[in-house]
């Protein structure tokens, strides 16, 4: 497991204690049930899915951050499209969100090696070659543009998949929208999602060309964010493996 940063700490210990009282305050009933029977089952599952993503991100795994980002944007886009959206539900998860990928690097993969057999056969296959020059390898200089650019490509993705997602099935749901404004609004909602997934590639400063893709779609979910991701992609084409 990876050393764990203090900020990372503290943001856990805090979801901890609001998993504790979300779960508090369904067992005692003040889930108001007035917006809708499908509302406590819903806020339960956030509690639980919250928790899992707590406990991924409090031993450094980045399959936490993504996952808490995907809870996001589904919460975001139920609340906006039942009229209970509130600021702190938007705010306080954002202010994760941003941590938790500015310090993406510094975790631990999605799948990591753990059978003994396997890092054994590596052993054996890292010495055979062992004596082959290898050649060159490509030095990616340490520098923050990458990261800072696919955390604005994330963000205003996420925005973007909020926004369009929430008129696309307000829109689907209303009997008269022609069906152009559905196709309009679907794929709105796919162009932000292509920014959210550039921004991770640029986080992990991988594939420049998907990168850039990913911040060019940013622009088209929320060109506050996606115009300077873009130019920050753009000048660190050369930080990428």
């Amino acid at each position: 497991m990876r050393k764990r940063p203090g900020i990372i700490t503290a943001i856990c210990i805090v979801g901890f204690i609001g998993v504790l009282y979300s779960l508090a305050m369904l067992e005692s009933g003040e889930i108001p049930k007035t917006i809708g029977s499908w509302y406590p089952p819903f806020f339960a599952f956030s509690a639980v899915a919250g928790l899992v993503c707590m406990i991924g991100l409090w031993i450094m795994k980045k399959w936490s951050v993504i996952a808490y980002t995907c809870l996001f944007v589904l919460g975001q886009i139920i609340l906006l499209a039942n009229n209970v959206w509130t600021p702190l539900s938007f705010l306080i998860p954002l202010i994760v969100i941003g941590i938790g990928f500015s310090q993406f690097s510094k975790m631990d993969p999605v799948s990591k090696v753990s059978s003994s057999e396997t890092k054994a056969s590596q052993v054996t296959r890292m010495e055979s070659v062992s004596e082959v020059t290898a050649p060159p390898t490509k030095t990616v200089s340490v520098n923050r543009k990458p990261q800072v650019a696919g955390i604005l490509s994330i963000v205003s993705g996420a925005i973007g998949l909020i926004f369009w997602g929430t008129v696309f099935i307000v829109t689907v749901s209303t009997v008269s929208s022609g069906i152009g404004l559905c196709v309009f609004y679907a794929i709105a909602s796919i162009v932000a999602i292509a920014a959210i997934v550039g921004g991770v590639y640029s986080i992990k400063r991988a594939r420049w060309g998907l990168a850039l893709g990913g911040a060019v779609c940013s622009v088209f979910a929320f060109w506050l964010l996606g115009i300077p991701a873009v130019i920050l992609v753009t000048l660190s084409k050369k930080y990428f493996a």
